[in-house]
């Protein structure tokens, strides 16, 4: 899962399909898919972001930290929202961007706090969305965890709808490095219809 969540964090519209991380793709009747973004034995996100993402737009340009950190606060609303159960690695919800082989594999790194993550804005934005979107899930199981839900998570830009019992989410992200227009039609019977036109 890491190189399709990877591909999509850097920008690159190849093998950027996160299907398989929702149980039903693997054929399984149960939400029991531990879907993650980063694992223990894989490169960070954001180290391939910083050094080999995709660059070729200068306004949004992906190895600059602040935009690299914003594409994981997008990385964290679709993976969160994909029901089933999730693996969060550790310091991935600031950004972590230490080399995996940075004195060895298994060798020691860094903590957050020693590099004053704490005090970089960009970090805490990512690490506030993060939390958002895990209390999301925990707090309102019923809806993050339907199986009453439409998942378009190929493609740059990807399409979250899960109809819950009492209210419905829709998370929209785009991976690309340029801007879409996108038009989203929102109903509720209690509410009427909204039409919001939205630009990611």
């Amino acid at each position: 899962m890491t190189d399709e969540f990877n591909q999509n964090s850097m920008g690159y519209s190849s093998n950027n399909d996160v299907f398989r991380s929702y149980y039903l793709a693997r054929g399984w009747n149960d939400q029991h898919l531990v879907a993650y973004a980063e694992s223990h034995d894989e490169q960070r996100l954001m180290y391939k972001n910083l050094n080999f993402g995709n660059a070729a737009n200068s306004s949004h340009n992906v190895r600059s930290l602040p935009v690299a950190l914003d594409r994981q606060e997008a990385i964290a609303a679709i993976l969160y929202s994909i029901p089933g159960p999730k693996m969060l690695w550790q310091f991935g919800e600031l950004g972590y961007e230490i080399d995996i082989d940075q004195n060895g594999r298994t060798g020691r790194k860094p903590i957050p706090w020693t590099l004053n993550y704490d005090t970089d804005q960009d970090r805490m934005d990512l690490y506030n969305v993060t939390a958002t979107m895990i209390g999301f899930k925990t707090k309102y199981p019923d809806t993050w965890n339907t199986t009453n839900n439409n998942l378009d998570v190929s493609g740059v830009t990807k399409r979250i709808n899960l109809n819950g019992p009492v209210f419905d989410v829709v998370v929209l992200a785009n991976y690309g490095i340029t801007a879409k227009m996108l038009i989203q039609i929102l109903v509720k019977t209690e509410l009427g219809m909204n039409t919001s036109v939205i630009q990611l």
